[in-house]
């Protein structure tokens, strides 16, 4: 037997996935009390519901503001990446062929898997392949000058690594105490309701502009997750933007992707695609997509051999 509707909290329902969602039923219901208290029922509603609030704005503020020294600092972690997959494992495997020729014993003890390691694989072992690279030349004269510029540059992965992940431990413990504030404004909410339904249960048309109805009905997906094949296109939701909906973009996997608005699910790529780099994350205007005239979200993944991996959040 399904739960019946009167037990089942709608504003929890309708935030959930969302903390700016949360933000904007939050904010409505508040300032519709703040409004209405002249009436002593609703006033006593509103001095027990604002403490509330406030400790969700507080929460969701220190939240947002980690979030975006996140992805500052994923970006910083990410460029490094960029530069060690193109101009410094070519500089360095170059320096290597100048003194040793390749597939000598020597060149192969020093890259035997040759740049592939540098270029692909997890966070991690790319930087642990800089580190053995770097025991691997050890004291050998020949290659000082190139032994010096990959400490140096593994100390920037290392510092940049280590700040990246502290950021996310902090996101994460920030993002936890956000959703409890959430649920308490949920719960907080759910009661005030309960509250109006008694005090106006012979003319409950009073009722609903004390709450956000457009975005507690309109409730809907926002948080989508998967994987893309190389070279092929996915759907990932149909939905109507309006000019100041933000999206939240995590290139989790190995290979750049490109995600787009198009006005049909078979639309071709976008004569200029906004591509989103590996290992990044992008919180921006839902217009960076294309025409917010277009409804399906498309996400393409350009590389020929990487599998993609991605999350894709509706703010």
């Amino acid at each position: 037997m399904e739960d019946w509707i009167f037990i089942q909290n709608p504003i929890e329902h309708a935030t959930e996935g969302s903390f700016a969602k949360s933000m904007i039923v939050s904010t409505f219901h508040d300032s519709a009390l703040l409004a209405g208290s002249s009436i002593p029922f609703v006033h006593l509603l509103y001095e027990s519901y604002h403490p509330i609030h406030l400790i969700l704005k507080a929460d969701f503020k220190a939240w947002d503001i980690q979030e975006h020294a996140q992805e500052g600092k994923s970006l910083t972690l990410e460029q490094l990446f960029v530069l060690l997959r193109g101009n410094k494992i070519r500089k360095w495997d170059v320096s290597i062929q100048n003194e040793y020729e390749k597939g000598s014993e020597r060149y192969v003890a020093l890259l035997p898997d040759g740049r592939g390691p540098f270029q692909t694989g997890s966070q991690q072992s790319i930087i642990d392949a800089v580190e053995t690279l770097s025991g691997a030349i050890g004291t050998d004269a020949a290659l000082a000058s190139t032994k010096a510029d990959v400490d140096a540059f593994l100390v920037l992965l290392d510092e940049a690594n280590t700040t990246q992940k502290g950021s996310k431990k902090d996101t994460s413990t920030l993002s936890q105490k956000l959703e409890i504030s959430r649920i308490n404004m949920c719960i907080a909410q759910y009661g005030n309701l309960g509250m109006f339904i008694n005090q106006y249960k012979a003319t409950p048309q009073l009722i609903p502009p004390f709450f956000d109805l457009v975005n507690i009905r309109q409730h809907h997906q926002v948080m989508f997750t998967g994987h893309i094949k190389p070279l092929s296109y996915r759907v990932i939701c149909k939905h109507t933007f309006g000019e100041k909906d933000l999206v939240k973009i995590i290139n989790m996997g190995n290979t750049n992707l490109i995600f787009y608005l198009a006005q049909m699910k078979q639309h071709k790529l976008p004569t200029i695609p906004h591509v989103f780099p590996s290992l990044s994350t992008t919180t921006d205007l839902a217009s960076i997509l294309g025409s917010l005239n277009n409804k399906f979200i498309i996400v393409y993944n350009p590389n020929e051999t990487e599998m993609g991996a991605y999350d894709f959040e509706i703010l």
